[in-house]
């Protein structure tokens, strides 16, 4: 991730646009990237494992 650092259009992870979801469907958590858009997307796949995409952050 050092070599990332600085290049255009690369986002460091922080505290705040990562966070905790529960996959909707079946209650899975995950450790998720929250998007400037306001999407979430769990960190290192797609999807959930049960093929949802449907995520509700923790508080």
């Amino acid at each position: 991730m050092q070599l990332l650092m600085g290049m255009p259009g690369v986002r460091e992870l922080t505290e705040e646009n990562r966070g905790l979801a529960i996959c909707e469907h079946c209650g899975a958590a995950y450790a998720v990237r929250i998007l400037e858009d306001g999407q979430i997307h769990p960190i290192g796949r797609d999807t959930c494992s049960c093929g949802s995409d449907d995520f509700r952050l923790l508080e």
